[in-house]
């Protein structure tokens, strides 16, 4: 076993690292066709974040998006047609700007959200109190600033402001600067799930209902219910020492 493979077993755990392993293999194998792939559901309490210490911006000004019509929608590194639709469905984007240009947004949706890359539906409540958080962006040229944080802090005051105290979100397993970026601001899972995609044909294995899921069309999709309020934290390897 190499040093590397080791030092990735001792961070990530056996079980996600033979997930990711398999993952790589089976796409290899059929091309892309086959993929597999782990999530993790976490709560972030808001006030964790919004109510610590407030970090110079510098010439970052952060606010929130409340439609297409803003002009710094156009500037935005996501297809027009897609962000349209998302402020339709009622979506809201909290960006950071400097000069005009933006450089980390994050959005959040509130009740009920279809999140198209896992053809999954979920149920945020308590409504009016919970938010679901998707797609931060932070520009490579801005990564491993403090900016990440700053966006988080005031779009968490912001929400905080009008009732909300918890945002819920899916990680990918894969992604641990995710993973790492919400165990600092204090979120914990709440449930897993594992995903096997056969070209159209979808099978998801969690631990929150329904445990078992099956899909022969990119239409059908299973619908979780995820309360912030009475999830319990679960104590997955990742998240053992946060815990």
């Amino acid at each position: 076993m190499t040093p590397s493979i080791r030092q990735l077993i001792q961070q990530i755990g056996w079980c996600d690292f033979l997930i990711r392993a398999t993952s790589r293999a089976l796409a290899a194998l059929s091309l892309g066709k086959v993929k597999l792939h782990r999530d993790y559901i976490v709560v972030q309490p808001l006030a964790a974040v919004g109510s610590g210490p407030v970090r110079r911006t510098g010439s970052f000004v952060i606010r929130s998006l409340g439609s297409s019509c803003d002009p710094l929608v156009a500037r935005l590194p996501r297809p027009q047609e897609e962000i349209r639709e998302r402020f339709a469905s009622g979506a809201e984007c909290f960006v950071a700007e400097r000069d005009g240009e933006p450089v980390a947004f994050l959005w959040v949706h509130r009740a009920s959200f279809l999140d198209a890359e896992v053809r999954s539906r979920f149920l945020v409540e308590p409504y009016g109190k919970a938010v679901w958080d998707f797609d931060v962006y932070v520009d490579p040229r801005f990564r491993g600033s403090t900016i990440f944080w700053r966006l988080w802090q005031e779009a968490s005051r912001i929400l905080l402001s009008r009732g909300v105290e918890w945002s819920i979100s899916r990680i990918s397993a894969e992604n641990d600067g995710s993973i790492s970026a919400h165990r600092r601001m204090g979120a914990y899972p709440v449930a897993t799930a594992i995903h096997l995609c056969i070209g159209r044909i979808k099978v998801t294995l969690s631990d929150m209902s329904p445990h078992v899921h099956f899909s022969f069309s990119e239409s059908r999709h299973p619908c979780y219910r995820v309360n912030a309020q009475e999830a319990r934290r679960r104590r997955y390897f990742r998240f053992a020492s946060a815990a």
